[in-house]
């Protein structure tokens, strides 16, 4: 079962939208951006789609049957058919996104190891789509790490790396948006572990990242673009001090 409210609350609305460009501002948009009529099912007992269907599926039916090959993902048993399956997905933009917007959110004990499967690190190696890959990678750690720091401004703390006792809703949503950024970071840490074109974008995007969190961005393409998606989401000085730390620790 998706769990809508949990994919908006720690801090991932930009996956749902299909243009990248226009990111959705509210959570309530991120609500009604999921419709329940889908032809995809998340009964883990139906077989999975034919490749066929995954490459034109849209973004709704992505997030299900990334919510059914998540579990999957270190079944040897089933590792071929899953496989072919996650490979289809990360080679379009909806599946990219359906993907690991199920993959980022998945409900774990707070005491799991963050590691990314096998499975995972070798669709992400071969993807048709590195591009996309890893410009949303990079959008997985920034956008929930800096919703952890707006949950912690409002209440009134200015350690982003504060692990008291917090109480109500905030310290839950605080508590997801870390967890789901601290996934993103793993992600994000495999692509920096590949070699060529991958690494070299990756490392690229990510310095451009920190310039602008800093306020040093050089007036490059790369630095304009992401001042803009910054500005766009309205990112003040804690959240953007929170993005630079976290593009230190990557970098």
């Amino acid at each position: 079962m998706v769990n809508v409210l949990r994919i908006c609350s720690r801090g991932l609305p930009f996956l749902l939208n299909r243009n990248p460009s226009l990111p959705l501002a509210r959570s309530a948009t991120c609500l009604r951006s999921f419709s329940p009529s889908d032809s995809f099912s998340t009964n883990s007992d139906k077989p999975l789609p034919p490749v066929s269907t995954v490459l034109t599926a849209p973004f709704m039916s992505q997030v299900k049957l990334g919510s059914r090959l998540v579990p999957l993902l270190d079944d040897s048993a089933r590792s071929s058919e899953v496989s072919e399956i996650l490979n289809a997905q990360l080679s379009t933009s909806d599946g990219i996104r359906g993907f690991f917007v199920s993959y980022l959110t998945a409900e774990t004990p707070p005491t799991a190891p963050v590691n990314v499967p096998k499975i995972l690190k070798s669709a992400m190696e071969t993807t048709s789509n590195p591009v996309e890959l890893i410009d949303l990678s990079i959008m997985n750690v920034i956008m929930p790490k800096a919703q952890a720091s707006e949950f912690l401004r409002l209440k009134g703390l200015e350690d982003a790396d504060y692990d008291g006792p917090m109480e109500g809703s905030n310290n839950s949503m605080m508590k997801s948006s870390e967890m789901t950024a601290k996934r993103g970071k793993a992600v994000v840490e495999v692509l920096m572990g590949f070699e060529g074109e991958v690494w070299e974008r990756t490392r690229a995007q990510f310095e451009s990242v920190r310039r602008v969190a800093k306020g040093e961005e050089d007036g490059g393409e790369e630095d304009e673009r992401w001042k803009i998606f910054f500005e766009k989401w309205g990112y003040e000085e804690h959240q953007r001090s929170a993005i630079a730390k976290v593009s230190d620790e990557i970098l």
